[in-house]
């Protein structure tokens, strides 16, 4: 038998013994002792021979469900590293494991002033080591998405609500009422061909006035109008605004408000 590991890091060899019990407090846990066969050397990114060395064993404590009921990420990876279904603790009890490789992180945990080695992690013999970000799967990402981030409802009369928006900054120019019609752009070239589009939807009168409604106060009349144009020539600019679409109308409203709206 040997001595214990004495250091941090990450090792990886062969499961010696497991059994599954129960914490203080009662939650499931699983008991591993390991071997360790070699050590991650993180400054040269190689596996290190640990054959000849004396501090070659350490017993892993790894809690499968938390105080609510739910799987910790340790029950995830016992499952992905021996195969377990996870269904049954009578099945992950009963498995040979002496045959399996193994790879785990050893860091230093301290409490109540007592520091202590402890296993932190266990993964596939063969997995990246070292320490790297685990991202959650698309199902996790969606039920946090769901739990903690909320909706938020736009104004009635606003084309879109906005959550942020880029900061115009107009130095140097005198605020003056707005304009009560759109300004009128120079004609295009005409298309080579046009189609009828019904009139449904957003239209120039309807986005401009919500734009109008919802403007910065520190955005001047001569910088609307800027942006109102710029806008339009980005969307459709082989059109005459009479040949513009609805749904080109919205989108040109969502672009101005990005630039000049309150939302």
């Amino acid at each position: 038998m040997g001595n214990l590991i004495d250091r941090a890091g990450t090792f990886r060899g062969s499961i010696l013994s497991h059994a599954v019990g129960a914490t203080k407090n009662g939650f499931p846990q699983w008991t591993v002792q390991l071997f360790v066969a070699e050590c991650y050397d993180e400054e040269s990114g190689e596996w290190v021979d640990w054959s000849e060395v004396a501090e070659n064993e350490l017993t892993g404590f790894l809690v499968l469900y938390d105080g609510k009921g739910n799987q910790t990420l340790n029950h995830k990876q016992v499952e992905k590293v021996t195969g377990w279904d996870g269904m049954n603790f009578e099945v992950l009890d009963n498995m040979d494991l002496s045959e399996l490789g193994i790879q785990f992180r050893v860091a230093e945990n301290t409490y109540n002033d007592k520091t202590n080695l402890q296993v932190e992690w266990i993964d596939e013999y063969d997995a990246t080591p070292g320490r790297i970000t685990r991202k959650l799967d698309p199902a996790e990402l969606k039920a946090l998405s769901a739990k903690f981030i909320k909706t938020k409802k736009a104004p009635a009369k606003a084309v879109a609500a906005r959550a942020a928006i880029d900061e115009v900054v107009n130095q140097g120019e005198t605020k003056k009422a707005p304009p009560k019609a759109p300004p009128t752009r120079k004609p295009p070239k005409p298309p080579a061909t046009t189609k009828a589009t019904p009139p449904s939807g957003a239209s120039k009168t309807e986005v401009w006035n919500n734009c109008v409604e919802f403007k910065r106060d520190n955005v001047t009349d001569k910088k609307f109008s800027e942006v109102w144009t710029e806008e339009i020539n980005k969307v459709a600019p082989d059109k005459t605004d009479d040949q513009i679409t609805p749904e080109e109308w919205g989108v040109i409203g969502n672009a101005i408000m990005d630039k000049t709206g309150k939302f």
